[in-house]
């Protein structure tokens, strides 16, 4: 009896990912009552089984019957990663037949600064620098940035901005421009929202104020 493990090289916390075992009779004869074991790695909740696993624990078991020679059987485990790390399993199969594999689950995350002048005159352009960084262990993938421009000023694009980032490398730092015109006095709130695949998303502000002709500061 041969088993092999598949998994992904690496997964991200928050992502479900899917953990294949394969076993094939190389046998010459049937192999009656085959059963094959594996455990819920730690750091990671069981979202489902295919085909249905015993579940005792964190020890799941499926009972295959018989495999005729040649014959070639697989069973899968659909995780959520919850904590970052290596992680690891070993299945086993009636006859001692052994697969293991080793998982690096990684964690993304996101982190916005945002920078402007204090002050602009009404009718003149305003420039808030922005700089994307990914401060996590993992590649953030689906990265978007999403704004409703403020009343008091003006952005080319319209009043609700969406930019798509893509993939934020572990450690990346992305840099942009937001290029307003201002358009009536006050002061102003302007908020920027990152969103990445994974349930992540931060918020920041930036604040200038908009100055109508005659007023001091």
């Amino acid at each position: 009896m041969m088993i092999q493990k598949f998994a992904p090289d690496e997964i991200q916390v928050g992502k479900m990912a899917k953990f294949v075992v394969k076993i094939r009779n190389v046998g010459g004869r049937p192999a009656n009552d085959v059963i094959v074991r594996d455990e819920i790695p730690q750091g990671t909740r069981l979202i489902n089984t295919t085909p249905q696993a015993k579940n005792n624990g964190r020890q799941l078991e499926w009972q295959l019957g018989t495999l005729s020679s040649g014959e070639e059987r697989l069973v899968e485990m659909q995780l959520m990663p919850t904590d970052e790390g290596e992680l690891g399993s070993v299945a086993t199969v009636s006859f001692s037949a052994q697969a293991s594999i080793k998982t690096r689950c990684t964690m993304p995350q996101l982190a916005i600064r945002m920078s402007s002048p204090s002050a602009v005159m009404i009718g003149e352009e305003i420039r808030v620098k922005i700089e994307l960084h990914n401060p996590g262990s993992g590649d953030a993938t689906g990265v978007m940035l999403l704004e409703n421009v403020p009343d008091s000023v003006r952005h080319e694009a319209g009043p609700a901005l969406e930019f798509e980032v893509g993939t934020l490398k572990a450690g990346e730092t992305r840099e942009m421009d937001l290029i307003f015109l201002a358009e009536k006095p006050g002061k102003v709130v302007n908020t920027l929202t990152a969103r990445a695949d994974g349930n992540i998303q931060v918020q920041q502000q930036v604040e200038f104020e908009v100055i109508a002709p005659g007023l001091e500061v």
